[in-house]
């Protein structure tokens, strides 16, 4: 990530990131802190934890050997599976018509994009010290989205805790929403991005 920003040129971003993309983000934040102006997470996944269907499910396909051959047969089930798990990411909601036709299905269900997933699922077990961030060491302003009705990653477990540990964030949760809440509440996510911006106006 840091090298693709350089070669953008890219400088003191802020980071708006969803779900697992949090992790990403925090990661980045605790080891090149001052080059981050902020971020925005929305519905984070901040801690690893045990997740059922992607550890036992997903992760599996990032084995030696056997990975790549399940990764080959793997679109035949994964499609329905990753269509009734959309219902869930967007529950109360329905997944919008534009949203699932434009779905990048192709890539999506490309072996070479399953074993790229597995291993990132594989990287957010409880189980794996090197994936928890010291968040002692993210010293940049933070805003954190989460819903109530968010039926993939529990908010009092993740985005309350994440707020309340970050020295600097500021929490907004929006009641009955769920987990795509970029999608259901724009504008929600555009005020907590402003409000990051003008943070870092005044800095």
């Amino acid at each position: 990530m840091r090298e693709g920003l350089t070669a953008l040129g890219v400088v003191r971003p802020v980071f708006v990131a969803h779900s697992f993309g949090a992790l990403s983000a925090l990661s980045f934040a605790e080891q090149f802190s001052a080059e981050v102006a902020g971020l925005v997470l929305i519905a984070p996944l901040a801690f690893p934890e045990f997740r059922p269907l992607e550890h036992s499910f997903f992760a599996p396909r990032a084995l030696p050997f056997v990975g790549p051959f399940w990764a080959n047969i793997a679109p035949a089930f994964d499609r329905p599976m990753l269509e009734a798990h959309h219902r869930i990411m967007f529950s109360p909601d329905e997944p919008p018509d534009t949203w699932k036709a434009n779905y990048p299905w192709d890539q999506i269900l490309d072996p070479a994009a399953i074993i790229a997933n597995a291993e990132d699922f594989s990287a957010v077990h409880p189980w794996r010290l090197d994936s928890y961030v010291d968040l002692d060491a993210v010293r940049t302003p933070v805003q954190v989205l989460t819903g109530t009705g968010d039926l993939i990653i529990e908010d009092l477990r993740q985005g309350l805790v994440v707020a309340d540990r970050l020295p600097d964030a500021v929490l907004t949760r929006l009641e009955g929403v769920g987990h795509m809440l970029h999608h259901s509440r724009p504008d929600a996510l555009v005020s907590a991005v402003r409000a990051v911006l003008e943070r870092v106006r005044l800095e």
